[in-house]
């Protein structure tokens, strides 16, 4: 009998699933799942069989039990404010800046005061005179007057205040160009030129932005003419010098950009990479950076403007 039961309940599964539908068997009592809706029959409005009692459900009765509860709507979560991790940096960053009240001396000014008969121009302390206000001031014969600062805090009109000595050169390089440096050396000392070496002084690993630094110094303060850094490429070492006011720093990797370098740029520092450049070639480029003079004339007028950029970024501008 129990056999005969068996194969009767196989075969009314195999009926069921003959018409797209399967069976759960879940304990004493048996589910009826639709395979093309893949919601159950109870769900459906299909009735739900169970062996209990022996008592079949009714639709009605069915649908009743199977609603679902209504979800409760939710609520969006508010979004991040795109904020910028200051606290990650590893210098204070300032999370607002001051306004930059500085003077501007425009070539409008110039021309106002040559039609008003005027040959002096009182400019105020720490003014930013454009390029094309020295232009007209000097056709127009009208000469720009500093005035004096109330106070000895106040910057200068320009960076490059001292004269550096002639023929003087501050020579640097990293762990990567220090096998350059003593060739670099006898060439310019060849050239007439007296070197300051900042090192460093051998071969071990050491930072390429500190000696960088302490090229771009010298020229800063006017202690020599001109500097040069050696590197590993020479990228690294112009970008350090060039945060310095005042330092024209340019990386030449051949002759003709030296030249362009002196003659138009009026470039200050010169930095070199030995892992890109041969020393014979390193040899030339610096004899050609520092046998070169700069030009000036329609030059210096660009040369005026990279340094009105600079001024409007200096500290008290």
């Amino acid at each position: 009998m129990v056999g005969r039961d068996r194969r009767a309940r196989r075969s009314e599964d195999g009926r069921l699933r003959n018409r797209g539908q399967k069976t759960e068997d879940r304990g004493r009592r048996v589910v009826v799942r639709s395979q093309k809706s893949g919601i159950r029959g109870h769900e459906a409005g299909v009735g739900r069989q169970t062996t209990e009692d022996g008592r079949r459900r009714t639709e009605d009765e069915t649908e009743v039990r199977g609603q679902r509860p209504k979800a409760k709507p939710r609520k969006p979560k508010p979004l991040p404010s795109p904020t910028f991790p200051f606290s990650l940096l590893p210098f204070p960053f300032p999370r607002s800046f001051p306004p930059m009240p500085r003077p501007l001396i425009s070539e409008r000014a110039v021309l106002d005061a040559a039609s008003a008969g005027k040959t002096e121009l009182v400019v105020p302390p720490g003014a930013l005179i454009t390029a094309l206000a020295r232009d007209a001031a000097k056709a127009k014969g009208v000469r720009l007057m500093e005035e004096e600062p109330a106070d000895s805090g106040s910057l200068p009109a320009t960076v490059e205040t001292k004269a550096a000595p002639p023929n003087t050169l501050a020579l640097g390089c990293d762990h990567a160009g220090f096998a350059y440096k003593a060739d670099l050396e006898k060439q310019a000392e060849s050239l007439g030129w007296t070197i300051t070496d900042v090192g460093t002084n051998s071969d071990q690993s050491v930072d390429y932005p500190d000696f960088a630094f302490a090229v771009a110094r010298h020229v800063q303060r006017g202690t020599v003419r001109f500097g040069v850094m050696i590197d590993g490429v020479g990228v690294g070492s112009a970008m350090v010098a060039n945060k310095l006011p005042g330092v024209r720093a340019a990386l030449c990797p051949d002759v003709f950009s030296a030249y362009n370098a002196r003659a138009h740029n009026d470039a200050n520092v010169l930095t070199l990479g030995s892992r890109t450049m041969g020393i014979e070639a390193c040899k030339r480029i610096l004899a050609e950076f520092l046998t070169t003079a700069f030009e000036g004339g329609r030059h210096e007028r660009r040369v005026d403007k990279i340094r009105d950029v600079e001024a409007r970024f200096l500290p008290g501008s």
